[in-house]
């Protein structure tokens, strides 16, 4: 199965009633100039900028190269519901030694298995399950509720015996969700590390879309940072809602400034729904996203609910 065209596309005042949040409500901008580029190198295997070619890296977006079609009626209707919350899920791993983790890999877990270790000689395997947050577009549900059905996810992962890691201060929470004991789950902290062969995962606390939001910064095995997976932390042109009941905003705020000031410019940002587009970079957020400058006053005054 062929993955769509990965692009570069920054695009302001687009905007989500499910997860996101308008730059134009700072800004008052309405639209900006889209800029493309980029492409995919294997098929389904971003390249998230020059470095090592042992990296594997895919970017799924659910109702479109996973979650398509169903086996039947109740699939279907789950499988269309994924399609309007269009949540990406992200592989990431090393080819050489053929470990693999999967993040934010909810809705299909066997379409996302099957993406990537199909075939005679996979490049990976997918050993590891890891969430952003415990939101359960990200990490599943073990019931209906709310609007939202049973939404397939973690329970799924450790079924396939892949360990699963979620943030310490969600995992309760997940593991509840997910009808799961807390002891199945292993939990992240803020600056901890993760070795997939020669890539490096490394993990910054966001909280502000929720209170265990983490953003992945993936380094290859020469030390080139490759790419940021934002969950719903950096949208282009947008962060995640600051509306929900965990959510809180000037958290948001204090995170998006640690975002700006801790990556360079040209580090791919890889968001958690494809809303406003596939990737950003940070420089492209700096000049017309929420990582523009601003004051806490001015957040405080434009963007708090």
């Amino acid at each position: 199965m062929a993955l769509s065209l990965l692009l570069l596309q920054l695009v302001v005042g687009i905007s989500s009633v499910e997860e996101e949040v308008d730059v134009a409500q700072f800004s008052g901008e309405d639209t900006a100039d889209a800029q493309l580029a980029g492409g995919l190198g294997e098929i389904g295997v971003a390249r998230p900028g020059a470095g090592d070619d042992n990296l594997f890296f895919l970017q799924a977006l659910s109702g479109e190269d996973v979650a398509l079609g169903g086996i039947d009626t109740q699939q279907a209707e789950l499988f269309g519901f994924a399609k309007q919350m269009a949540n990406f899920q992200y592989v990431v791993g090393d080819k050489v030694s053929g470990i693999c983790a999967v993040i934010d890999g909810a809705w299909d877990p066997e379409g996302i298995r099957s993406l990537v270790e199909s075939g005679e000689s996979p490049p990976c395997r997918i050993k590891r399950f890891i969430a952003t947050h415990y939101h359960w577009d990200h990490i599943g549900r073990a019931s209906a509720g709310r609007g939202a059905p049973l939404v397939p996810g973690i329970s799924a992962w450790l079924a396939m015996n892949v360990s699963v890691s979620v943030p310490r201060i969600g995992l309760d929470a997940a593991a509840k969700q997910c009808a799961l004991s807390p002891g199945a789950l292993d939990p992240l902290d803020d600056g901890d590390e993760l070795m997939l062969g020669s890539i490096r995962l490394k993990f910054f606390a966001t909280p502000g879309h929720s209170k265990d939001s983490m953003v992945v910064l993936v380094t290859d095995g020469h030390g080139v940072q490759r790419g940021l997976i934002t969950g719903d932390t950096v949208f282009p042109g947008s962060c995640g809602r600051i509306d929900l009941p965990d959510s809180d905003p000037m958290a948001m705020y204090d995170s998006l400034q640690r975002v700006v000031s801790a990556f360079n410019d040209d580090l791919v940002v890889y968001p958690g729904h494809g809303y406003s587009g596939r990737t950003s970079t940070i420089g492209a957020e700096r000049t017309h996203g929420l990582l523009r400058p601003m004051t806490k006053a001015q957040w405080r005054a434009n963007m708090v609910p």
